[in-house]
């Protein structure tokens, strides 16, 4: 029986590949689970799980991040009132 994933560490596994929508929302409702607030509480699991240089880091003015960060935002917000 395979061994049960933390959430810290399903978090880690959903902002690292970011693959879809479905990541993003995964990422939100564990993001609130833990109870997390700011974007630091991910660098930080991500930079404690991975090293620096093996994370693929997007600049934040492109419109592949805006977008992302903006549905990130607004899933968790909306699984915080539920």
């Amino acid at each position: 029986m395979p061994a049960t994933k933390s959430p810290e560490c399903l978090l880690v596994m959903k902002l690292h590949v970011s693959r879809d929508e479905r990541d993003i929302e995964d990422a939100a409702g564990l993001f609130v689970r833990l109870d997390y607030t700011t974007a630091q509480d991910c660098i930080d699991v991500l930079t404690a799980t991975n090293p620096v240089g093996q994370l693929l880091f997007r600049p934040a003015t492109s419109p592949k991040t805006s977008q992302a960060a903006s549905k990130f935002r607004a899933s968790a917000k909306a699984m915080r009132h539920r």
